[in-house]
């Protein structure tokens, strides 16, 4: 009587387990899908002329959190794609080694929305290299900085 009833809590817990599995794994195509349709906002021609060419991340740079890089006129940029808030905040709460811009795109989200959320994004990161560089070579040379 014991075996009767341990079957049907089994087989809860392994379709519990698959139901899981399903979630993670549209989890996952949703955010490839995302860091697609990013990729593609990059690529396109209504990009920022700053923003010179886009490719996804290698597996190595993949490990580390890096979804897109970005080549720029202030050098290579790092994107990382989430597709809520939520993943967004989770992700910012860990240190790492790069500085990594994380973008939110949202399936219900256009390709000119995409291209403006990645664009602000990056561009922000940009935007911090940019200064950080004006002020060493303003330390290097005796440059006075002026405010703007």
């Amino acid at each position: 009587m014991m075996v009767a009833s341990a079957k049907p809590a089994q087989r809860n817990a392994s379709l519990g387990g698959l139901r899981r599995e399903e979630e993670r794994a549209i989890a996952r195509a949703r955010g490839r899908r995302n860091e697609e349709r990013a990729l593609a906002a990059c690529r396109s021609a209504a990009r920022p002329e700053w923003m010179k060419s886009a490719r996804l991340a290698a597996h190595r740079e993949d490990h580390a959190g890096i979804d897109l890089v970005l080549e720029t006129d202030v050098g290579q940029l790092f994107l990382q794609v989430k597709s809520s808030m939520t993943g967004k905040v989770k992700f910012e709460s860990v240190r790492r080694k790069h500085r990594i811009a994380v973008v939110v795109v949202r399936d219900g989200d256009s390709d000119a929305r995409v291209l403006e959320k990645v664009s602000a994004t990056a561009g922000a990161l940009r935007a911090e290299y940019r200064d950080e560089r004006r002020a060493f070579l303003a330390r290097l040379y005796g440059w006075k900085l002026g405010t703007r």
